[in-house]
């Protein structure tokens, strides 16, 4: 009879990818088994409300955080960032295409990885808690120092015909 058994193998050993399309469709809210709490490693197919408002926001601080440093390099300042100065170099367009580039995929699989602890107690969900802080602090910032000519968040035409 022992010929016959069959070997069960678990099917939680390997996981889908984090890009997976079955991802799209998916029902696993929470965690359903005790012994996946401790490793704190459990993929989810079903993000909250909270972390789908958390990416929307984010982007958006992003497009007035891009806005801002147009609009800023305008009247003279200049950019911080030496990648972002590097790309806009290259041009206005190659700019914003890496702005968001580079900001949408951090923050997708920050957003998708956010139950994995990064150090612990620390998990992704926690640096998107820190990005939107910095992004806040950064245009906060950024409103501080507007010279005051025009409006920072309007565009300004220039007198330059």
């Amino acid at each position: 009879m022992d010929g016959n058994k069959r070997e069960i193998k678990d099917r939680r050993v390997r996981h889908a990818s984090i890009l997976s399309l079955r991802r799209l469709h998916g029902r696993r809210r929470a965690v359903r088994r005790m012994e996946d709490i401790p490793g704190y490693s459990t993929r989810l197919d079903w993000h909250s409300p909270a972390i789908f408002l958390m990416v929307l926001t984010l982007m958006i601080l992003c497009v007035a955080d891009a806005h801002n440093t147009l609009q800023l390099l305008r009247v003279g300042a200049e950019e911080a960032n030496p990648i972002m100065q590097h790309l806009l170099q290259k041009g206005t367009d190659v700019f914003l295409a890496g702005k968001f580039g580079i900001t949408a995929v951090g923050i997708v699989l920050l957003a998708a990885l956010h139950h994995y602890p990064i150090i612990r107690p620390f998990h992704a969900r926690h640096a998107l808690y820190a990005l939107l802080l910095l992004y806040l602090v950064l245009i906060t910032g950024q409103v501080a120092v507007w010279p005051g000519e025009g409006s920072l968040f309007f565009v300004v035409p220039s007198d330059d015909h």
